[in-house]
């Protein structure tokens, strides 16, 4: 059985809602006053007279669900503001029944900004999976979007007001009193749940389209850098069997190699793969963005839904502390996007730069050691004191066997007498051995390439 409120918890109820509402009329309006300022003032009204009916149309379209959405925000918000000051005079207000009626109709507008967020995620849906035009999208989609939207609330406030439903709810006139309940979940929250969970299957579609677009890109990225690879290390491999010709005290400048050289001739690992499956920029954007409403949305009706589910099945008042969370929570859907239509992108950006800092930072510090390191691998192969991956040989002593194994070509000779004594030591002293040409391993490119 629950317990009844204090004085100091009943001033809290009445209180903390507005300050949350207020600042919900603030950040809607905000964002009310951003849309409209686009729409108004967009650049192609000033350059092309003739054009600027289409193309404005075909760019404003995702503007004007977001337009719908911040005037439900802002006129709910209001209505939270105002508070029990509509009550009728017996109920503790300055108002009447008629007072009361216009706040439960206008606190109904909750669920048209609830409606328009799930059309909004649908609208980027359409847009990036299905590849919809503006104009398609602003012939069809658009405005079943916005009569559905109004279409709902107004249809479910005019039915509450003439069924006498609205009355004195806590913080402000809604649908209460006996056999009240249905109509609260029919014309309240089951909208509200439905349209999230259908924006939260568009964001996932938005989501698994968008990283299936990238890993493409990933991969056509890495084919082209394993091609320039291979082309690299076959250049390089001329360079090192040309540098032989010179003479063992002019050492070859890294000016004179290209970048790829020192990789080849060290045994270096290949190219490596700028870009990762794990790594890709967009997709983290769009999923961070629909986390963040889906976050917003969460945060702002579980508690209203779970003091409706403990009244529903318990037939008594919420504790008190979900009922304070409830009416603070429940006004506040404009300050929450708020929060992700502003702040959110810029805190995203903020890390983004910062990461690009370190990891140009971080590239300087390699081009800077790779630089320092060819120089010594240039001065010293000069001495023919540096060995390779290719074998134990110096540097340049593997460059004269290259010369020496182009300047002299190996025959097949017939085969000679047996010769003994001095003859055969003659023999053995003027036969030459063939030096093996080292060898680099460039990498087969089908195996490269995954």
């Amino acid at each position: 059985m629950a317990h009844p409120l204090s004085e100091a918890q009943s001033s809290a109820i009445r209180i903390v809602p507005r300050v949350l509402a207020g600042l919900s009329v603030l950040g809607s309006g905000s964002i009310l006053v951003s849309v409209l300022s686009r729409i108004v003032n967009w650049p192609c009204c000033r350059r092309d007279r003739n054009d600027c009916n289409s193309n404005k149309k075909n760019a404003i379209v995702g503007q004007t669900l977001l337009l719908g959405m911040s005037v439900a925000d802002f006129l709910s918000s209001s209505i939270y503001v105002i508070g029990d000051v509509m009550f009728p005079v017996e109920n503790g207000g300055k108002g009447n029944q008629a007072t009361c009626n216009a706040q439960g109709f206008f606190c109904n507008f909750q669920v048209a900004a609830a409606l328009y967020s799930g059309f909004l995620a649908w609208y980027y849906c359409l847009l990036i999976r299905y590849r919809w035009t503006p104009a398609r999208i602003g012939g069809v989609f658009e405005p079943c979007a916005h009569v559905c939207s109004w279409l709902f609330v107004v249809v479910t406030g005019s039915t509450a007001i003439s069924m006498g439903l609205y009355n004195p709810h806590w913080v402000r006139c809604y649908i209460a009193g006996p056999n009240s309940n249905v109509y609260f979940w029919t014309f309240f929250y089951v909208p509200i749940w439905a349209s999230m969970l259908l924006g939260s299957i568009a964001m996932l579609l938005i989501y698994a389209k968008v990283r299936k677009t990238e890993e493409k890109s990933v991969r056509h990225t890495f084919r082209q850098q394993s091609m320039k690879y291979l082309q690299q290390s076959k250049l390089s491999l001329k360079a090192v069997e040309q540098g032989g010709a010179d003479s063992t005290n002019d050492a070859p400048s890294t000016d004179t190699l290209p970048p790829s050289t020192c990789n080849v001739t060290l045994g270096l690992p290949p190219l490596q793969q700028s870009a990762t499956l794990s790594d890709l920029p967009i997709t983290r954007r769009v999923a961070y963005q629909g986390i963040c409403y889906t976050a917003a949305f969460i945060v702002m009706y579980v508690f209203p839904t779970t003091s409706r589910t403990w009244s529903s099945v318990r037939n008594e008042p919420p504790p008190y502390p979900i009922r304070l969370l409830a009416v603070t929570f429940v006004g506040s859907q404009g300050f929450f996007n708020w929060l992700v239509y502003y702040v959110q992108p810029r805190v995203y950006d903020w890390i983004e730069q910062r990461k690009n800092r370190q990891d140009s930072s971080n590239n300087n510090d390699n081009k800077s050691r790779r630089a320092s390191f060819c120089r010594n691998m240039n001065r010293l192969s000069s001495d023919g004191g540096v060995t390779t991956s290719t074998g134990s040989q110096p540097v340049q002593q593997q460059h004269e066997e290259v010369k020496q194994e182009q300047q002299q070509p190996t025959l097949q000779s017939p085969a000679q007498p047996e010769m003994h004594g001095e003859e055969q030591q003659k023999e053995e002293q003027s036969t030459l051995q063939t030096p093996t040409k080292p060898e680099i391993q460039l990498g087969d490119s089908e195996e490269f390439y995954q």
